[in-house]
């Protein structure tokens, strides 16, 4: 047995001279007695987020616990070794906080998935609860767990995250109001230090550590286990509601409201719907039957709308129906008239809602893709300035997307040749027409939330056609052009895209009308002006004198024309709006700061008298490969850090504090952890004395001997 363990030291010692060489010899798995270190793949190099790849010289595939503890083991007694190692879960991050450069990545999901169920006896103290593995993913936990009628209390949005990957950053959704985040809601943690210690820990038994753990960045050890709190969960369905604001204080006065309903509601989020992409792409999981909706129509003033979404469980403490319950929260709230939907589901459909965001996002081929996501804690005494900051910082972003001839905002213009009028056969053959034009509004991308710029060639008045008295022209020779333009700016399904297109003649309304009843366009959105000839034909004039006036007509024209058969249009229709970069949704939604335990290495903004209710704002955004390039995604990013140098600098006075932190500078960690940074500090050199643990956050830099912190005393497990 020793002289096995001595082989086994001695072949450690080879692999940490291999490893600090700066060249990579691993070319196959190297056996180490118990642990079997693999060559580094891909998907140890990479996460979600696809802007960072770190390669690892080495990946361990542990079959328990012990390995990870043998491996750190060794890495802590070495004197010489700069190896980093950093623990990847199901690979969520996205500024490469789970890779290890030159280090080793621990690949978390060979681990066991083991799921033990507990459920409360009757008379018993000790609540119900599952014991499971780190590496376990949150939907595994849902599923088995719900075979004993129980669940966890708190979720994120996404289900396929593995535990001990959101235990070590927060875990926050729509319940966080309710039951605080997922880690207020452990009872116990089996962690592997920086030093090898496999220890359990709970807020009674090594509390340090157990507290250092939680929303520690992974920067203390590895959670190879955890203990979940769990409820009884929903009986038979979830009441989920959405209901509509085109005002931004009392959409959040609202919010605020419905999370001081904890008895009633138990879940609450809201997004901002910056155009009808973004809205249509919302209800993909959400299976209403919609009729109107909020329109982004010419004349109005409503850039922006806004959502908020709740919900409440079928559980056995609510004694009234559910829709009464929904009912009596629906009348204290001041969203838009008629703009309310409500639809049943089974709490796991609820719970597993974002999985059918990711297949549509997968069968488009915009899943695994780069995504620039910006996430923040912001007080409540700064929500509405950080707002107007992120609106002030993304809109500028849309005009880089697709400039066009017609808007600063991304409108893609289709001009029809002959061969693609045929679609049309009544306009083919109608000699009473001498203009047509068809326009393809990208509703993924265009903030249509600004329509009036469409029409800024037109009348500054719009409104629906009428016969004119005049129903032949001008006849006084000044032939007035009668100019029509039908929009139907959406229809209540979660489609691709919008569509309207214009038409002129120099007959008077009756020949419009007619013409008009022959066309299938929405009901009631068409449009007609009488302009004379000379201004029909020069109408390009205005808008360049629009887009002079804003800086935005001597810029870039990356533009594109196309001849495209009748027998192709449509699928080159889907190709140009599938290669149309796509901005994702952003969250705004209120938690409570007293469900948030202090003792966690959990940063938030820093507290204001009086004021419990804080705001999670969460900027999703994807950057399609194929028309975004690595400027255009660096463009993001750049962006991103504007963002938080104005939301977290002390001057502007919104206080805000990322969360899922992404920082290059210790100086900038020292900004962010503020007051904790010394028991951060203190907590590192206590339980990672070597800074061996999560290179990829950046926080610390990996040393070769220990500074002379006395280490915390920690009962082995």
């Amino acid at each position: 047995m020793e002289f096995a363990l001595f082989c086994t030291r001695i072949n450690f010692l080879v692999l940490l001279v291999a490893l600090s060489s700066p060249c990579k010899f691993i070319q196959s798995p190297m056996d180490l007695g118990p642990l079997n270190l693999l060559q580094t793949t891909n998907s140890a190099s990479l996460d979600f987020g696809r802007i960072y790849f770190n390669s690892p010289s080495a990946v361990l595939r542990p079959q328990s616990p012990k390995e990870i503890s043998l491996l750190l083991s060794f890495l802590s007694a070495s004197s010489f070794s700069k190896i980093t190692v950093a623990a990847k879960g199901a690979g969520h991050s996205v500024h490469g906080q789970a890779q290890a450069l030159n280090g080793i990545v621990i690949e978390m999901e060979s681990l066991s998935s083991s799921i033990k169920i507990h459920r409360r006896r009757d008379l018993e103290s000790t609540p119900s609860y599952a014991d499971v593995s780190g590496g376990t993913l949150w939907v595994e936990l849902l599923k088995e767990s719900l075979k004993y009628g129980l669940a966890p209390r708190s979720w994120t949005d996404y289900l396929y995250l593995s535990i001990g990957g959101t235990l070590s950053n927060g875990g926050i959704s729509g319940q966080t109001f309710k039951y605080g985040p997922q880690i207020s809601n452990v009872h116990q943690l089996d962690v592997v230090t920086g030093t090898g210690e496999l220890v359990t820990c709970s807020p009674i038994k090594n509390p340090e550590l157990f507290y250092a753990v939680l929303g520690g960045l992974g920067q203390f050890g590895i959670i190879t286990s955890a203990r979940i709190l769990l409820q009884e969960a929903p009986q038979k369905v979830v009441k989920w509601v959405r209901a509509f604001y085109d005002d931004f204080e009392v959409f959040i006065k609202d919010q605020e409201m419905l999370i001081l309903m904890e008895d009633m509601v138990d879940y609450v989020e809201g997004f901002m719907v910056l155009n009808e992409g973004s809205l249509h792409s919302s209800f993909i999981a959400f299976p209403a039957n919609l009729g109107s909706l909020p329109q982004f129509q010419p004349g109005t003033s409503h850039v922006y709308y806004y959502c908020i979404e709740f919900a409440v469980y079928d559980q056995p403490d609510k004694h009234a129906n559910l829709d009464h319950v929904v009912d009596e929260i629906s009348r204290k709230l001041s969203f838009m008239p008629s703009l309310i939907y409500s639809v049943e589901v089974s709490y796991f459909d609820f719970l597993n809602r974002v999985k059918m965001e990711e297949m549509n996002l997968r069968g488009r081929g915009l899943w695994d893709v780069f995504h620039p996501w910006l996430n923040m804690f912001v007080p409540k005494s700064g929500i509405t300035q950080f707002k107007d900051l992120l609106l002030d910082n993304i809109s500028p972003m849309l005009t880089k997307m697709l400039p066009s001839k017609y808007s600063d905002k991304q409108t893609v213009i289709a001009t029809p040749s002959i061969v693609l009028m045929v679609e049309c056969k009544y306009i083919r053959g109608t000699a009473r027409i001498h203009s047509w034009r068809e326009c393809i509004i990208h509703s993924g991308d265009a903030p249509i939330g600004e329509p009036k710029k469409l029409f800024s060639a037109m009348s500054p008045r719009l409104s629906p056609a009428k016969p004119s008295d005049n129903g032949d022209g001008d006849q006084s020779g000044n032939q007035n052009w009668r100019k029509t333009v039908s929009v139907p700016l959406h229809s209540g399904r979660a489609v691709a895209g919008s569509f309207w297109w214009e038409m002129a003649t120099v007959y008077g309304a009756k020949v419009v009308d007619e013409i008009s009843r022959k066309l299938s366009f929405m009901p009631s959105l068409i449009y007609s002006v009488e302009v004379s000839y000379f201004d029909f034909l020069n109408r390009v004039k205005m808008e360049e004198m629009n887009l002079r006036g804003r800086g935005l007509w001597d810029v870039s024209h990356p533009w594109l024309n196309m001849f495209v058969p009748k027998s192709g249009i449509t699928q080159f229709k889907d190709l140009l709006l599938d290669n149309i970069s796509r901005e994702g949704p952003i969250l705004i939604y209120p938690i409570l700061r007293d469900k948030w335990n202090a003792n966690t290495s959990a940063i938030l903004p820093e507290s204001i008298v009086g004021e419990n209710v804080l705001y999670t704002v969460g900027m999703l955004r994807l950057a399609n490969p194929r028309s975004c390039s690595q400027q255009c995604v660096q463009d993001f990013l750049w962006q991103n850090r504007q963002i938080t140098a104005t939301a977290t600098d002390t001057a502007t006075r919104i206080g805000a504090k990322q969360y899922l932190s992404h920082y290059t500078r210790e100086e900038q960690w020292w900004d962010h952890f503020g007051g904790k940074w010394q028991q951060f500090m203190k907590r590192k050199s206590a339980f990672d004395p070597l800074n061996i643990l999560a290179p990829g956050q950046a926080i610390f830099k990996r040393k070769c001997s220990i500074n002379p912190y006395s280490p915390l005393t920690l009962t082995s497990q």
